[in-house]
């Protein structure tokens, strides 16, 4: 007499085989989606390497994954191993047949079918939300004052009376930010900026505070007509002649941004711009492009980096999402007259010098100003 199978045993076997095609089914829908996806940012690189702050590679379906399949799976795998336990083997060889071909097939092409409609209804960063025309002229249409606003606005005052200071002994890590990088630099019409190619060793951040990792895709410059403006950001209500923007994007959570701010002043020495020294002259036409190698982004970075600024705001640029972490360190980083001049002489989409390229300080409104200082 053949040997009646145990009941929680073939529930179980079939549960694994209906895993092994479930999985199986989503492993090509992943691959179709991830072409799908290569094709886009294809489309949208040109774009994105024109930004500033909004630069961001875009935010692809498969970080929305993990919870569509979370309801998906338990449906799907639970209901069939709990009838599994209730009905003979006998019951269950005659139902495989059915269940497979029907429901199983009903469910894969349903799941096909929400997937696509859920890939392409998932929030993305549109490159073209983010690179629409607009200017830092007060006169134009598309000025400053015609930007996006809203209540956690960057750039700020940072006034030092408002200032609360906060001990700590966890600072800001910077990892492989000694190690060379190379990657373009590009003269956007709106600023130079420098997107490193990135391999294996990542620049990035985290503690001191943050949330989360995040790693670095951009940075970029801010500079005035003359030495005695420039920086985005203002202290006691006066500028640096320019100011460097590092923009970390989260490697959990991409919808959020870290920008590290590093006031930059006139002196003697200018080590932190010699890569951008090199090939300003190459970048005087706008859209132009142009290779840097060797950065360390480390030399970009004041020697106390225990000590900084941090709140919560935007970017400074279209669409002034507001989004970003901001870190100002306390300390400036020397650069020469001479570098900042060569800034000066770069070009807009109109091929007008871009003589300053800040966004006016913004009200703080409800926001804290916090002073780190990491012992």
């Amino acid at each position: 007499m053949e040997k009646q199978k145990d009941p929680a045993e073939y529930g179980a076997v079939l549960t694994f085989r209906r895993l092994h095609s479930f999985f199986y089914q989503i492993l090509l829908l992943r691959k179709e989606v991830e072409s799908r996806n290569q094709l886009l940012e294809r489309k949208a690189w040109n774009k994105l390497k024109n930004s500033q702050e909004s630069a961001l590679p875009t935010i692809t379906a498969d970080h929305h994954l993990k919870a569509f399949l979370a309801a998906q799976t338990t449906f799907f795998i639970l209901s069939p191993a709990r009838r599994s336990m209730m009905t003979s083997p006998d019951e269950q060889r005659e139902e495989r047949q059915e269940e497979e071909e029907s429901l199983f097939q009903k469910f894969t092409k349903k799941f096909q079918s929400s997937y696509r409609i859920f890939c392409s209804t998932s929030k993305r960063v549109s490159p073209t939300k983010m690179t629409g025309h607009w200017s830092y002229c007060d006169d134009d249409e598309c000025g400053p004052n015609r930007w996006p606003t809203g209540q956690h606005q960057s750039p700020i005052n940072i006034d030092l009376g408002e200032v609360e200071r906060k001990d700590t002994h966890d600072g800001i890590k910077f990892v492989n930010y000694d190690h060379p990088i190379q990657g373009d630099i590009v003269n956007n019409g709106h600023s130079v900026q420098m997107t490193p190619e990135l391999r294996s060793e990542h620049p990035e951040i985290y503690g001191g505070g943050l949330d989360q990792v995040y790693r670095l895709v951009q940075y970029h410059f801010h500079w005035g007509e003359n030495d005695n403006e420039g920086s985005e950001h203002t202290l006691g209500g006066l500028r640096y002649p320019a100011e460097l923007h590092l923009v970390h994007q989260g490697v959990e959570d991409p919808g959020k941004l870290a920008v590290v701010g590093v006031f930059l002043q006139i002196g003697k020495e200018g080590k932190a711009l010699s890569n951008e020294e090199r090939v300003l002259g190459q970048l005087r036409n706008p859209e132009t492009v142009t290779r840097v190698e060797n950065v360390r982004l480390a030399e970009k970075l004041p020697n106390n980096r225990r000590s900084f600024w941090r709140y919560e705001g935007s970017l400074t640029t279209p669409p002034c999402s507001e989004i970003v972490t901001w870190t100002i360190f306390t300390e400036p980083v020397t650069v020469t007259h001479d570098q900042l001049e060569l800034f000066r002489q770069v070009q807009d989409i109109d091929k007008r010098p871009i003589k300053k390229n800040y966004r006016p300080t913004q009200n703080l409104n409800d926001r804290k100003i916090v002073h780190i200082v990491a012992n």
